[in-house]
């Protein structure tokens, strides 16, 4: 009998779908929206879980995750998931029950068998959790999202086996070149870390999140592999989470200088987006994050050198609107209340007052 149970539904499809072809972010895109639709779905709450996961957001794939454990205690694939992120939050004997329970009831889980020889081996070892979670050698504990291969691809994979064999001398004779290390993507970011030595908490903190010294570690590697990869809006929620953690003075600093690597994106290199429900439940978190949500306008205004409007998110379709941000742009256009525009936008704060604004800093119509 399959660990899932129900229908399968369109969203919960597309996410499947992305799932096994790595696309971890656009899963929690689709899926994140959809909460309340899928209450009581397992197999939603393990995507969206193990995403979070993957994606080095341990606070997102707790929640979910823990709900998918209480939906169905059977479902070993995510005991497994959360056992790993009991590993990283330091409650190892929390992981320990999990593995152990999965034994009992198969002895041969390999992953549970792996995880209780990780955790014998970071007792004995010296920093041993964080240097884990910084490398990602956790994602070796929980099974893998499988594979996605369309029919097209199964005709390349037989087309460019057969080449193989064709192509295979010439292989051999540049292979110096082949074989060649590629540049790092930007290695300026690997100059800036916390050395080993570093103060890493505030012990007389009270912040916004009180985090464990791994969490901050790995939080802050998780901040250089967005960067390294160019998802530099994912990259700014992390800095903003140390930033408005108990992270002591010195990691602060360099995550802020992290922040200069962030770039302005444009529609052909920001394929995705936070939605408007998870900027509103934290703003401060999305602070100076790039958002892209279409909507429409409405109480035009212009002004020296900018434009000002609300802008309704979501109503694109004048059917559902989610919410209406003030915003204002720098840049020239007709804009139409009766039109459908999407935007990419950043986030920012307004002074004394609670809610956020929008910096809109590229813009289209939408042909609806």
């Amino acid at each position: 009998m399959s660990v899932f149970a129900g229908r399968k539904k369109t969203a919960l499809s597309r996410a499947a779908r992305l799932f096994k072809q790595r696309q971890f972010a656009q899963v929690i895109s689709i899926l994140e929206p959809q909460i309340t639709s899928y209450r009581e779905n397992v197999k939603y709450f393990f995507l969206l879980g193990t995403s979070c996961l993957h994606r080095g957001d341990y606070i997102g794939a707790y929640t979910y995750l823990r709900r998918c454990v209480d939906i169905d205690y059977r479902n070993i694939p995510a005991q497994l998931a959360l056992a790993v992120v009991h590993l990283q939050r330091g409650e190892s004997e929390e992981s320990l029950r999990i593995w152990l329970e999965i034994l009992q009831d198969n002895p041969q889980n390999r992953y549970a068998r792996l995880g209780l020889d990780t955790a014998r081996k970071l007792s004995t070892g010296k920093n041993g959790t964080p240097s884990l979670f910084e490398k990602r050698k956790e994602l070796a504990l929980i099974p893998s999202p499988g594979f996605y291969i369309p029919r097209w691809a199964k005709w390349v994979l037989g087309i460019a086996f057969v080449a193989g064999f064709v192509l295979l001398p010439a292989a051999l004779i540049v292979k110096d070149k082949i074989y060649e290390k590629p540049e790092p993507k930007r290695p300026e970011i690997a100059l800036i870390q916390i050395e080993e030595n570093d103060a890493v908490l505030d012990t007389g903190s009270r912040a916004n999140y009180m985090l464990t010294e791994q969490e901050i570690r790995a939080c802050f590697e998780a901040i250089r592999g967005f960067l390294e990869n160019y998802e530099d809006t994912y990259a700014r929620r992390e800095i903003n989470r140390i930033l408005l953690s108990n992270a002591a003075q010195t990691v602060k600093d360099k995550a802020r200088s992290l922040s200069q690597f962030i770039a302005t994106p444009t529609f052909a290199n920001f394929p995705e987006s936070f939605s408007y429900q998870e900027v509103m439940s934290d703003p401060p978190l999305y602070d100076g994050c790039f958002v892209r949500w279409q909507g429409r306008v409405s109480n035009v205004a212009i002004a020296p050198g900018r434009i000002n409007l609300d802008f309704l998110v979501g109503y694109s379709d004048q059917k559902v609107l989610h919410g209406i941000v003030p915003a204002w742009m720098e840049f020239a256009a007709n804009l139409q209340s009766d039109f459908a525009y999407e935007v990419i936008a950043k986030i920012v704060l307004p002074y004394g007052r609670p809610g956020i604004l929008m910096q809109i800093v590229s813009l289209h119509e939408l042909g609806l």
